[in-house]
């Protein structure tokens, strides 16, 4: 989270603002995702919403994105088909 703030702080010193995206390890669910924001506390700090992780986990589209609509920057919607994956032992 500090490297988070200091982001933030340094480039709103150049009136710039730090998008994060809700990929892979950190943020995927949305309630997590959302905390993360939340919990940094920056007003140059947005939602880089890419809806696959709510579509793979098969969460509700419109509540997710009701959450915390006043925080999404950008937001990535596509033709999501779920495909088989791999499962490893």
């Amino acid at each position: 989270m500090d490297a988070i703030c200091e982001c933030c702080e340094r480039a709103g010193e150049h009136e710039v603002r730090i998008g994060i995206q809700n990929h892979h390890d950190i943020g995927v669910p949305t309630r997590s995702f959302y905390h993360l924001i939340e919990e940094s506390d920056h007003p140059n700090l947005v939602a880089m919403f890419d809806l696959w992780s709510i579509f793979l986990l098969g969460e509700n589209l419109e509540t997710g994105m009701k959450l915390k609509a006043s925080k999404i920057g950008f937001t990535t919607v596509a033709d999501y088909v779920v495909l088989p994956r791999a499962r490893y032992r």
